[in-house]
């Protein structure tokens, strides 16, 4: 009930503090992360995200918010393309199971190697934006 009687800004520190409190715990090493880590951390920005456009009004015309808002777009952004990536990876593995052909093994063999190249360039992205939100500090301070 105390929840419903307090100012929205009390809530939103909190709510905003945890989520991202939570999200720097799952990412610590982040770049020694398995995927399935990758894809719970994504989750949970994702739901930091939400919060904070749903909180943004509170704090408008505070340019750290939008920025922060912005660096934790892009993170999410390329923590999906990564998860794209190695979802259709595991989808070509079972489709090469499933059915052999040379004309099967060719092309999951072109794309698997396309596949490859991409998350090199994902990988060196995902690093760098990581890097700049966790050193964009949280605007409800």
């Amino acid at each position: 009930m105390a929840t419903l009687t307090e100012p929205a800004s009390t809530l939103a520190v909190r709510v905003l503090a945890r989520l991202h409190r939570k999200a720097l715990k799952e990412g610590a090493h982040f770049g020694r992360l398995a995927p399935e880590a990758r894809h719970d951390l994504r989750i949970t920005l994702k739901k930091l995200r939400y919060a904070a456009e749903f909180f943004l009004p509170i704090f408008a015309g505070h340019a750290p918010a939008k920025r922060y808002v912005a660096r934790l777009a892009k993170l999410q952004d390329a923590l999906g393309h990564a998860n794209d990536s190695t979802a259709t990876r595991s989808l070509l593995d079972m489709a090469g199971r499933a059915e052999s052909t040379p004309d099967l093994h060719r092309a999951s063999g072109a794309l698997i190697g396309w596949l490859a190249r991409d998350q090199l360039v994902v990988a060196k992205s995902l690093r760098k934006r990581w890097r700049e939100f966790k050193a964009t500090p949280g605007f409800w301070r």
